[in-house]
Parts: structure tokens; C-alpha cells; sequence
């Protein structure tokens, strides 16, 4: 019995230290400072900012991100138009995350300070739909902190993933059937910490 106990003790102490081993590899993103910025256009010229904070992730020692976005932390500026985009248009009660996945250059993880200048294709999923966009980013590496920032925007065209146009609509109809474009030009900007 007493060989089982410390078995089973050992197994637990080298599987928790097996487990910070493999997280210290990793970078997480810091969901403080990170962050998705797009841009709505009504009426072919009114621009209305927003932001998506609260991103969650990782990056794993091979070079795999992967990105968690919360439609539910959306920030427009005014809080009727957050709890419209994100009922009405992203139906976020059963799609409430985009989740981006990609791989960085092994060049970012080798080495103490690194900076590189690439255009990485991403795979994106949103309402239920998986879709590959391009992104041009740089990516720069000091120490034990990434940052992950835009060139130029991502065009994100919502009809790609899916969404109805009955949702675009439904949005309209809120601001006195303006017609709103079903596309924005996105932004990412990400710190990753160890």
C-alpha cells in the first residue's frame, strides 16, 4: 500500500513539474495590453472605431499561436452599439469567440532580440467558420517578451464566415436602415510574456 502512495506521489510531483516545464516554454498573451481594432463604415463614409480587448493564448517553442478574441468584450465607445454588434450581427450566445490560429518564424524563437518583418497567413474562425487571411506584421522579440503588431489592416469580410445577411440587416435597422458594409479593415496588436 505504501509503495502505491509514494507511486502515486511521484507520478503526481513529476506530471506538475513536467506541466511548468512545458508552460515555461510557452509564451502567454497578456490580456491586459492585447488587443483587435477594426473599424464599421455606414453610408460608404462614416467610420465608427471599436476595439476587442481580453485576448487569451498562447505561443508554443515551435512557433504556434494561437489566439482566443471575446466578441463580449467589444468596445465601440458606446454601449448600446457594443450589445447590438455583438447580438445582432456576431451572435455571440452561441458563437462568442474568434479563435486565430498561426505559425510565427522560427527565427523569433531563436535568439535574445529578434526582429522580423513578415506576412503570415492565419487561420480564423468565426461564427462557426474557418477561413485563412494574411496577415503583415511585425514581430519582435526582447528577452522573454513578443510583440505582435499590424503593418496594415486585415480585411475581414463577414459574408466569408457565414454571417446571414439578415444580421447586417437586423444591425441596419437599428441606426434607420443605414446600410453598413459587411467588411472592416482589422488590426492586431499582441504582447506575449513567458
Amino acid at each position: 500500500m505504501r509503495q502505491i502512495i509514494v507511486a502515486s506521489l511521484f507520478a503526481f510531483v513529476y506530471g506538475s513539474f513536467s506541466f511548468s516545464a512545458l508552460a515555461a516554454d510557452s509564451y502567454q498573451v497578456d490580456t491586459d495590453v492585447s488587443s483587435v481594432s477594426f473599424s464599421t463604415i455606414k453610408k460608404q463614409y462614416i467610420v465608427e472605431p471599436a476595439v476587442i480587448t481580453g485576448l487569451s493564448g498562447s505561443l508554443d517553442e515551435n512557433g504556434k499561436l494561437s489566439v482566443s478574441i471575446p466578441i463580449k468584450n467589444i468596445d465601440t465607445g458606446v454601449s448600446i452599439r457594443n450589445d447590438r454588434l455583438g447580438e445582432l450581427f456576431f451572435n455571440i450566445a452561441t458563437y462568442p469567440d474568434v479563435g486565430v490560429s498561426a505559425e510565427v518564424p522560427m527565427e523569433l524563437m531563436e535568439g535574445d532580440t529578434v526582429i522580423i518583418q513578415a506576412t503570415i497567413p492565419a487561420s480564423v474562425t468565426m461564427y462557426g467558420k474557418t477561413q485563412t487571411l494574411e496577415f503583415s506584421l511585425n514581430l519582435v522579440r526582447v528577452g522573454d517578451v513578443i510583440s505582435v503588431f499590424s503593418i496594415k489592416p486585415v480585411i475581414v469580410d463577414s459574408t466569408l464566415f457565414g454571417i446571414p445577411a439578415e444580421s447586417l440587416t437586423a444591425l441596419s435597422s437599428t441606426v434607420g436602415a443605414i446600410p453598413i458594409s459587411s467588411s472592416v479593415a482589422a488590426n492586431v496588436s499582441l504582447i506575449l510574456k513567458k
